[in-house]
């Protein structure tokens, strides 16, 4: 079976035509490709015993790292507080900033934006939560934005980068079915698209490239659209089949992974949408595609349920096992691994790994 779709480009509608592009294209395992090496970073953080790390955002040769002890108490809501915003020279291997924010939010989301950091604040309780875009520098807190989130803490808006361009993606309150993207200027908070009444957002994380970004809602059936943009809007939407794994952008193409129940079995698949046209490519995958992670070249990393690490390109799906750091293979330990554009074929891995009962993280540079 052949067919192809072309999105419309509209900014106000989403009418895919009916002309889809299936191609069954099968996901081998190999080894090899790709495989250049890792190089291990030092995350040297001022970190209390009952500190916890995680990530925020990276690019290039910096990262942000939030900080914060376990959450005590209720078993719902946020599992860490936040007490710094550290800015990291993965390259230095040294800390460039350092923001107290003190705040009982778990920030998962922050940017470099001019002298200073934006994030997303909040407060409430498990099923609502008040929030706040924070631009902090060293002079102090600066409320750009707020609102109100009547579903839960993990659906405040997410900040991203296009071209070093601050944007964040909201949803509105509970049942009004609306959402938008707005953009952060030196004049304030400009809109650039806005959507009520037909869908909901699936969750509120933003893949971004370049001068792109891609994200995934549910029309009033329940299924899955993927939705791709630009720094003026939304450009294209295509309905998919199934459920998402994970989705991610590339250079040229918008990639999201798929799994759909067929009889007793699962069929796994991904969409492939070129960015310049919105052709889409539909393929069957042998594998889950997990934890997505968009390159230049056309190419991405993904995990398979094992955290397997592969590297496929775009739109053919070829794909191949990418070998894990020896001292990592080597410790015969369960290991959980994600991978963190940092620009063209690099990337930030970032391995876990469970000792003696605590939580160790491990960081490399990886590159193709």
């Amino acid at each position: 079976d052949q067919q192809k779709m072309n999105c419309d480009r509209s900014r106000k509608r989403f009418l895919p035509s009916a002309i889809c592009a299936l191609i069954i294209v099968i996901i081998m395992s190999g080894c090899g490709k790709g495989a250049s090496g890792y190089r291990e970073i030092d995350i040297d953080l001022p970190l209390e015993p009952s500190d916890n790390m995680w990530l925020c955002w990276q690019k290039s040769d910096t990262a942000i790292f939030a900080v914060g002890p376990h959450a005590s108490g209720s078993s719902v809501g946020p599992s860490y507080s936040t007490d710094k915003l550290i800015v990291y020279d993965l390259k230095a291997e040294a800390v460039i900033a350092t923001y107290e924010v003190n705040t009982a939010a778990y920030i998962y989301a922050a940017a470099p934006y001019q002298d200073g950091i934006l994030y997303v604040d909040y407060s409430g309780g498990p099923y609502s939560a008040s929030w706040s875009l924070v631009f902090q520098t060293d002079n102090g807190k600066y409320i750009l934005d707020e609102g109100a989130e009547e579903t839960s803490f993990d659906r405040v808006p997410m900040l991203f980068l296009l071209q070093d361009t601050p944007f964040y993606l909201w949803e509105g309150s509970y049942c009004s079915n609306n959402f938008g993207i707005n953009r952060i200027t030196n004049g304030g908070i400009e809109s650039i698209y806005e959507e009520s009444g037909s869908r909901t957002l699936a969750d509120l994380y933003v893949k971004s490239y370049g001068e792109h970004y891609c994200f995934a809602a549910y029309d009033f059936k329940g299924e899955v659209d993927a939705v791709v943009g630009d720094m003026d809007g939304v450009l294209y939407s295509q309905p998919l089949d199934g459920k998402l794994t994970s989705y991610t952008i590339a250079e040229n193409y918008a990639i999201y992974g798929t799994a759909m129940d067929v009889d007793t079995h699962t069929v796994y698949g991904a969409a492939a949408i070129e960015l310049a046209s919105g052709e889409c490519t539909i393929s069957t995958t042998t594998n889950p595609l997990y934890r997505l992670a968009g390159g230049g070249k056309d190419t991405c990393l993904f995990v398979d349920s094992h955290f397997a690490p592969y590297l496929v390109s775009f739109p053919d799906l070829e794909a191949a096992r990418v070998p894990l750091p020896e001292e990592i293979e080597n410790t015969g330990r369960s290991v959980a691994l994600s991978f963190y554009p940092l620009g063209g074929t690099n990337f930030l891995a970032e391995f876990s790994r469970i000792i003696n009962g605590q939580e160790v993280r491990s960081y490399y540079e990886y590159g193709y």
